[in-house]
Order: structure tokens, then sequence, then C-alpha cells
């Protein structure tokens, strides 16, 4: 009767054991997401409870509950995600695109991943990634299957964060396409859509202000930059409201087509005072630091525009020594730099072709040669350090 007794025991501690250790495993499955967002909090060991267009909502290991706007949430880790998505999520995070493509193809059609007991969104995040990786690459290809991808994502609309910047991401691809009555329809559908309305402020106009943006890009394509003009001015009345970056990308792109129609000295006048003051003695706030970031990079397109290089060159290299951390200024510079230097490599060797004494020809194909080497330097630190900006985005384009 006792070795009976103490053998119950025994098998009833064990099954208690392995209970606990179930319980755990289960406790540890469940709380195993993680999430990032724009302010820098990493929170691990977290349950993801939902996703939305416009927020997450998510519980930490001690029971409170959060819920976050979508646009302040950089990074969902779920911990039911297999490995080739993990894999293909990190080649696109580096911006090895083409990496990122091939990992995350396993991932389209099979497998799942998303809130316990939620959507299976899969599906979604790999043909997001996969979609914005084409769009990124850049080329006609590329844009029409990332086009593609973002109308199954809109058509889907399963419930995922990718809602409205898949929305973009194909009015974006149609442009890539040239193809400017698509793209005006996407971005106008964007600008339409009255879900935008439950977002924060900051982040409704950020939408709003680059799909704007996204329709004064479809005018310069149609008419020219000048033409265009009046819709970015409308884009960047909306940008005030928007998050610091938009704001940023939404000035620069308004110089950028100042100048591209004609009006590089109205873009000097504008920016020339804020950018003189950036290398004062006064101490400037965030936002006037800001501020003089994008005005040394309208001042630099404009001076290019007027093919004085030298100073460009100085506005430009200003950018990257005190302003580089403001990302997309930063991003715009590099891309400007590239781009001056394309252009006088071009010239150098437009001089070369005209020039019969072989010396002086040699030098000035020596100097295109020079030239072509510091812009594809200048390209290649814009893809290494702002791999996913639009101005990347662009070079890659050959833009």
């Amino acid at each position: 009767m006792q070795r009976f007794s103490n053998r119950f025991v025994s098998i009833a501690g064990a099954v208690l054991l392995a209970s606990g250790l179930v319980s755990g495993l289960v406790h540890a499955q469940e709380f195993g997401d993680t999430i990032v967002l724009a302010d820098g909090t990493r929170d691990s060991k977290v349950s993801i409870v939902s996703e939305s267009q416009d927020s997450v909502v998510y519980k930490l290991a001690g029971g409170t509950e959060k819920t976050v706007a979508v646009p302040d949430v950089v990074d969902i880790e779920y911990a039911n995600g297999p490995q080739e998505f993990r894999g293909g999520y990190e080649q696109w995070r580096r911006g090895n695109y083409e990496g990122a493509i091939e990992r995350l193809a396993s991932c389209l059609d099979g497998g799942t991943m998303g809130p316990s007991g939620g959507a299976n969104l899969l599906g979604v995040y790999a043909r997001y990634y996969t979609a914005d990786s084409r769009l990124n690459l850049g080329g006609a290809e590329n844009c029409r299957s990332a086009a593609t991808s973002f109308r199954q994502i809109v058509a889907d609309d399963s419930g995922s964060r990718f809602s409205f910047a898949a929305r973009l991401g194909l009015g974006e691809s149609l442009l890539g396409m040239k193809d400017a009555a698509g793209a005006k329809k996407a971005f106008e559908d964007l600008l339409g859509d009255s879900r935008l309305d439950g977002l924060p402020e900051a982040a409704r106009s950020s939408y709003r202000a680059q799909a704007t943006l996204g329709l004064a890009d479809v005018t310069a394509l149609e008419k020219g930059p000048k033409d265009a003009l009046g819709t970015c001015q409308n884009a960047l009345s909306i940008a005030g409201s928007a998050t610091p970056d938009v704001d940023a990308l939404v000035r620069i792109r308004m110089a950028e087509l100042q100048v591209l129609a004609g009006d590089a000295a109205g873009v000097k006048s504008a920016y020339e005072s804020m950018a003189a003051e950036a290398s004062g003695d006064r101490e400037m706030q965030e936002g006037e630091r800001r501020l003089a970031a994008v005005a040394l990079v309208g001042l630099a397109l404009a001076r290019v525009g007027e093919k004085d290089y030298v100073r460009a060159r100085e506005n430009l290299a200003r950018v990257s020594v005190q302003f580089h951390t403001f990302t997309t200024s930063h991003a715009a510079a590099l891309f400007v730099a590239g781009s001056l230097h394309r252009q006088l490599q071009l010239q150098f060797e437009k001089d070369a072709a005209g020039i019969s004494d072989p010396d002086s020809k040699s030098r000035k194909e020596e100097q295109a040669k020079a030239a072509a080497d510091l812009s594809a330097r200048y390209f290649g630190m814009l893809r290494d350090i702002h791999p996913r900006s639009r101005w990347a985005r662009r070079s890659r384009g050959g833009d």
C-alpha cells in the first residue's frame, strides 16, 4: 500500500512538473513578441493582441495593455514568425532588397504569423516587404510587380498596419512605371479615405502630405515642374502638421521643383538667411537645427541650378558634418552630392569629346573619371546609410 502511495505521489509530482513546464512554455510563447516604437522604445516579451490600419494593441507580461498609433510603430517581431520571414525582413531592413525578395518568397502563400488567436498576417507582411523591396530597387518591371502586390494588400485589407502605407506604395509604384493616370487615382484614393480621420494629427497629415506630394510628382511628370508647384505648395501647407521628416521631405522637394522650374533665385532668397544662421555662434534649438539642415540642402540645389558647384558642395558638406542626425536632409544632401558630381562628369566628358590636343583631352578625361568616382561614392553612402529613403530609391533608378 505504501509503495502504491509513493508511486502515486511520484506520478502526481511528474504531472504537476510537466504542467508547470507546459504553462511556462505557453507563457513564453504568448509573451514572446517584440514591438519597437518610433521614440526608440523596444518592448520585448509582450503579446501583440491586435493590429489594424490605425493602431496596435499589445499586452505587457504583467497584464497591462497598451495601444499605440500605427505611425509610431517601427517594427513588430512576432514570436511565431517563421525563420525565413525573419531572415527576409532583416535583409529588407539592411537594404539588401534582392536578398529580401528571395528569402520572403516562401512566405507569400504558406505558413502562419500574427497575434495569438487573431488573423494570419504572414502573407500580408511578406507581400508588403517584397513589394517595398521591388519599389526601392526601381525600374519599370520591379515597379509593376510592386504595384500588383500593393494592390493585393489594399484589396485584402485583412486588418494589418500596412493598409495606408500600401496605398501610398501603390501610387509610388505606378509613378515609377510612368503611369500618371494610375498613380493619380491611387493618391486621390488615399486622400479620400475617411479612415485617415481616425489617426492622430501628425500621422494623418503625414499620409495626406505624402499623397499630395505624389500628385505634385504626377503633374511634374505630365506637364513639367512649373505646373507642379501649386500642388506641392498644398502639400507644404499640410506638412506643417506632419512628422518632422515628412515636413523636411516636402520642403526639399518644393525647392527642387522651383529650381527645375527656373527659380533658383527664389530658393536662394528663401533659404540664404536661414542657412547663414546655422554658421553663427548662437545655440540653436532642435526645430531650428532641423530647418537649417533643410535650408542648406535647398541652397545647394539652387547653387547647382546656377552651376555654382563649389559653394553647393560647401553647403552639402555642412549638412553631413553638422546636421547628419536629421536623416531626411542628410539623405537628400548625399543624393544632391551624387547628382552634382554626375553632372560634372557628363560636362567633362562632353568637353573632352571636343578637344583634339591629346594632353588637354587626357586631363578632361581624368576629371570626368574623378567626378564619376565621387558620384558613385556619394550614392553608395546614401544607399548604405539611408537604404529605405526616397533619395536612395531615386539614386537606384538613375534619377
